[in-house]
Formats: structure tokens, sequence, C-alpha cells
């Protein structure tokens, strides 16, 4: 469970300093390369694809946990 909690707060900041230095880019179109903004872009996509997947792992894990409560009590 920490890990999960670790690896989220991760993602999070991950995609929090990529939407900064993109405003950043906007704000100042010479103080990024586009390049370096391209692989901004693709590191936020992939942190959010992650927690979505995150998200779905966890779901799951519930599921099977409540299944497997009502296995015992029955």
């Amino acid at each position: 469970m920490k890990n999960s909690t670790i690896l989220f707060y991760s993602h999070f900041a991950i995609i929090i300093v990529s939407g900064f230095l993109i405003s950043v880019s906007y704000l100042m179109p010479e103080a990024i390369p586009t390049s370096d903004l391209v692989i901004l872009y693709s590191i936020q996509a992939f942190a959010i694809f992650l927690l979505l997947k995150m998200h779905i792992m966890a779901k799951k894990e519930k599921e099977q946990l409540n299944n497997n409560n009502d296995e015992v009590s029955q």
C-alpha cells in the first residue's frame, strides 16, 4: 500500500511539473526547444496513462477482495 501511495504521488508530481514547464513554454516560446516540448508532452501523457492503469488495477483488487470476503462469510 505504501508503494502505491508513493507511485501515485510521484506520477502526480510528474504531471504537475510537466504542466508547469509546458505553460512556461507558452509564455516564453524561446525558453524550451520544440524537441524538449514533445518529450514533456509524452512524459505527461505516459504519467496520466499510468495513473489510469493504477486506478483500474486498484478497482480490480478491491473487487477481488470483496469477492473473497463474500466467499468466506458464506
